[in-house]
């Protein structure tokens, strides 16, 4: 068990929601973003940290779930500015890259500086060969979002 598992409750409780509802039929999860941010809504900036520092230990279909949850369209719970700093650091860590992703890259509009320290890495990512294949205009949006964030914030 990761770390952060052991150590931190709120993170504990959030990974065991994921795992509770991992395997549940996706309608589950058209409701369910929103019990996922309302955990995050309780975090401080050491628990993100922690959270973050862990993130690389959990099951991929787990952080797909919470990729997902992270950008809930309409899901107004908790601070969007540190589910963006979550999804930056989600993008980081698939390997392959997620195509949902992709999609809903334009959700780090709501940055703010936190996740300055990390986009010269996402921007680098983006370079990488194994984007091959992904919606041009999703990969050219998402690299000009990223671009826009590293001159703004």
């Amino acid at each position: 068990m990761a770390p952060s598992l052991e150590h931190n409750q709120k993170i504990k409780e959030l990974y065991l929601h994921l795992a509770q509802y991992n395997e549940v039929d996706s309608e589950y999860w058209y409701g369910g973003y929103s019990q996922v941010t309302s955990f995050l809504s309780h975090f401080d900036d050491n628990d993100l940290e922690e959270l973050v520092a862990g993130l690389k230990d959990w099951e991929r279909d787990f952080l797909e779930n919470f990729a997902d949850a992270l950008t809930a369209e309409g899901d107004q719970v908790g601070s969007l500015a540190n589910r963006a700093y979550l999804y930056g650091h989600l993008f980081l860590i698939f390997d392959p890259p997620c195509h949902n992703m992709m999609d809903n890259n334009d959700f780090l509009v709501h940055s703010d500086h936190k996740i300055k320290p990390i986009l010269h890495k996402i921007k680098y990512r983006l370079q990488e060969p194994n984007f091959v294949g992904y919606c041009p205009n999703s990969f050219r949006n998402f690299k000009e979002l990223i671009e826009k964030l590293t001159n703004t914030l």
